[in-house]
């Protein structure tokens, strides 16, 4: 995944995280995995967490952490 698309990623994943209401639910129904936005992060699995992270640049790990 070029570098681009990673940005590309993150502002999609920013925008879910600013657009979730405090304890809401994102489902990212291409690996079955769903995240609680607490606090504006992330909160999942560790194979979501580790899906995201593989998809996003490293500045936007902080935001995604594991439950």
């Amino acid at each position: 995944m070029t570098k681009s698309q990673k940005q590309q990623n993150v502002f999609y994943f920013k925008n879910v995280i600013r657009m979730t209401n405090e304890g809401g639910t994102y489902i990212y129904p291409a690996i079955f995995e769903s995240f609680t936005i607490e606090g504006g992060k992330m909160f999942g699995t560790e194979k979501g967490v580790k899906a995201i992270k593989a998809i996003t640049t490293s500045k936007f790990h902080s935001l995604v952490l594991t439950k």
